[in-house]
């Protein structure tokens, strides 16, 4: 079962240690993990500094290679991803008024 958090967490991994994640950006603050996936042939190595994002559904497991330490940060809500574009959006229109009054005041 893969962990459940909402706000981000910082793991220490220790060498071979096993996590199942799913839905969540791995950011990786010291040493080396590996990530791999159902349905990717490919497995994902990263450094310090790196990050991946786990998709909904990918069954991932996550391991260290010696000592590591992750950050789990957990992917945004589909409400979210829709507050932060309307949010946008309405950000975008405001400073069109704007600059469309600015031009017809002089």
């Amino acid at each position: 079962m893969a962990l459940i958090f909402r706000n981000p967490v910082v793991l220490q991994l220790r060498d071979g240690e096993l996590v199942p994640l799913d839905d969540a950006w791995v950011s990786v603050v010291h040493g080396c993990i590996w990530i791999t996936q159902a349905d990717d042939s490919r497995d994902h190595f990263l450094h310090g500094g790196q990050a991946l994002r786990v998709a909904p559904g990918a069954r991932a497991l996550m391991s260290a290679e010696g000592w590591a330490q992750v950050q789990l940060i957990p992917a945004p809500t589909r409400a979210q991803l829709l507050w932060r574009a309307a949010s946008q959006w309405l950000a975008r229109l405001a400073g069109r008024r704007r600059r469309l009054g600015t031009a017809f005041a002089g």
